[in-house]
């Protein structure tokens, strides 16, 4: 049996969304164990002020349809998607993409007001499968799990969202970014004073090397990253991620507090 027209599924009921919402948990938890099936074109997504909208390229790896839903969140990875209230729309909600071949997914500004004008916004785009089982498998299956889904893996990227100002003049991200020792030994402060959204990649400060997790550091903010060693000397080498997911080697002084 062929899975319907996307046109014609309309929303995920009430019902499937909490579902959905109770079993992403442990996908998430089991994602490393699970290959997806989906593939997207680019690592992250920057939605211009003057474009109002940005695509990404869905690619179905797999040898059968699968659908895909999809939602934007602002960093609170436990919160069902239909709680969450972000100032965009992605549109489709829910695709269903045909096995090896592809669809274009476009996330739109749909509430300029509600971001800052002076420096970039981070959010991020989940897609997550949903993959429908065979016929021969669903009539062997007991009553009860007839109709189950299974979901299969959640991917998340980044969205950025950049004000027009900052497309104009040349771009030093790295000018208004301090490095420095943190109170505990252990750790470093990096102060990021730019508008654009830092994202480290890779960092060490001589054999010790920087524990970064997502490696995020907000514009006009600080974030503190353990060390796997107290630092044993001044310079800081490090990787920061471009647009197009390219590293970019660079290098910093940690600076000594003022007393």
């Amino acid at each position: 049996m062929s899975l319907p027209s996307v046109d014609r599924l309309g929303p995920l009921p009430c019902s499937l969304r909490a579902r959905t919402a109770a079993v992403l948990v442990c996908s998430a938890l089991a994602a490393t164990d699970v290959m997806a099936a989906t593939a997207l074109s680019a690592t992250r997504m920057v939605l211009r002020e003057a474009e109002g909208s940005s695509s990404i390229n869905v690619r179905n790896d797999d040898d059968a349809p699968t659908l895909i839903q999809a939602w934007i969140d602002d960093g609170r990875t436990q919160m069902s998607p239909e709680l969450i209230d972000t100032p965009f729309q992605v549109v489709p909600p829910l695709l269903r993409v045909e096995a090896g071949a592809s669809r274009l997914l476009r996330v739109q500004r749909v509430r300029p007001d509600a971001l800052p004008g002076d420096r970039e916004s981070l959010f991020w785009l989940n897609l997550m499968e949903i993959p429908r089982k065979a016929e021969g498998q669903r009539s062997s299956a007991a009553p009860d799990q007839a109709n189950r889904l299974d979901i299969r893996v959640r991917s998340r990227i980044k969205l950025i969202y950049r004000p027009a100002v900052l497309e104009s003049g040349k771009q030093d991200r790295l000018a208004q970014v301090d490095w420095m020792p943190a109170a505990q030994g252990r750790a470093v402060c990096v102060r990021n004073g730019s508008p654009w959204v830092l994202n480290l990649a890779d960092g060490r400060i001589g054999a010790s090397s920087l524990q970064l997790g997502n490696g995020v550091v907000l514009p006009m903010s600080s974030r503190e990253f353990l060390l796997s060693a107290p630092p044993t000397q001044a310079r800081v080498d490090f990787q920061w991620v471009d647009d197009h997911g390219a590293l970019h080697p660079a290098q910093a002084l940690l600076e000594q507090p003022a007393p």
